[in-house]
């Protein structure tokens, strides 16, 4: 996959075919991880570089036709595994982040609210979560998560609020 500009605009030429690049968004080092794509060309899961990881949907729009294209690996949600990265798309920055905390939640049992998530700050400043450029047309950056062997415990840290403290008695 490789993308170009041309009039101002960015396109990704997968497998030889070129397309008006939406969305699109790299690991560390180049490699898509997710892209959408639209155009005239037809777009088969052969066309895409590993058919085992990378999963294809098809959807039609007025004028053409429009493809999400992900790679698996980084779009796993459901599973166990301590290590990894994964990727959250959302139509928003905001709504990607709110994805994330929610996945956060969920798989470590923390029972917030939503309201209490919508309250914790939309930063990077967290060694999990970075921001993802987006490299296509639509311009709207997402959050991926970076899970190590002591997520749950630095989660907690991020997402469960501590207790005030005064004159070095807890206050409830």
């Amino acid at each position: 996959m490789n993308i170009f500009e041309y009039n101002g605009s960015k396109y990704i030429t997968i497998n030889g075919k070129s397309f008006y690049l939406i969305r699109g968004y790299s690991r560390d080092r180049g490699e898509q991880v997710f892209v959408q794509v639209a155009g005239n060309n037809p777009l088969f899961i052969e066309d895409l570089p590993d058919t085992k990881k990378w999963r294809l949907v098809k959807s039609k729009c007025r004028d053409c036709v429009v493809y999400i294209v992900f790679n698996s690996d980084y779009h796993n949600y459901a599973s166990d595994r301590a290590n990894g990265k994964l990727l959250f798309p959302a139509p928003t920055s905001a709504g990607s982040f709110f994805l994330l905390l929610r996945h956060i939640n969920e798989k470590f049992g923390f029972n917030l609210s939503e309201e209490e998530l919508l309250k914790v700050p939309e930063e990077t400043r967290y060694d999990l979560i970075s921001k993802v450029r987006d490299q296509g047309n639509a311009d709207i950056d997402i959050y991926m998560l970076n899970l190590s062997d002591n997520s749950e415990e630095r989660f907690k840290d991020i997402l469960l609020p501590k207790p005030e403290v005064n004159d070095g008695n807890e206050v409830a």
